[in-house]
């Protein structure tokens, strides 16, 4: 189907992908993305997290291994319409930083829907880390050796000159959460 370039300027900047892809080229038309896809592993592809979609009648889909597949998954997702239907289209895309991640705090239980809800979107936005910080202060019953170093670490911060303040602020404690 020929496309004139205003109309694919225009569809370009409808589709959202996110992270926006290094490259894109709409080349007309639709297919629907159900049980039409060849996932197709290739050693060419130079980033271990970059892949490929080729979109025409069927949907092919080349990476380097499990992480572009899964990051070639995420972007076919937001690729893919309310009515299964994805644009006819040819991409290729790669990791702008090695390291895209967050750090969170682990949740208490009646927050943990949320905390999923959270890490859906962060696997949507190909985010490839998670520092999961863990309150000291929780009992672990299944694990009574982090209940012993955590209260190991406390006797040491309140015993270290100036206490706790005194150790985050010397060379001997890397942390620094201010």
């Amino acid at each position: 189907m020929f496309m004139d370039n205003r109309r694919r300027k225009k569809l370009i900047k409808n589709i959202e992908i996110y992270p926006s892809p290094k490259k894109i080229c709409l080349t007309g038309g639709e297919v629907r993305s159900e049980g039409n896809i060849k996932w197709i592993y290739d050693e060419t592809i130079s980033d271990p997290e970059g892949y490929r979609i080729d979109i025409e009648e069927s949907i092919e889909i080349r990476a380097r291994n499990r992480s572009g597949f899964a990051y070639a998954d995420a972007t076919l997702s937001q690729l893919t319409g309310d009515d299964g239907r994805v644009p006819c289209l040819s991409l290729s895309d790669q990791p702008y930083k090695k390291i895209r991640g967050v750090h969170m705090y682990l949740p208490p239980s009646d927050g943990l829907d949320e905390f999923c809800r959270i890490l859906d979107a962060l696997a949507y936005l190909k985010y490839n880390t998670l520092i999961l910080e863990i309150g000291g202060g929780m009992e672990y019953e299944r694990h009574p050796e982090i209940n012993i170093a955590w209260r190991k670490f406390c006797r040491e911060a309140l015993n270290f000159p100036g206490g706790p303040q005194g150790l985050q602020a010397s060379e001997e404690y890397w942390k620094d959460s201010t």
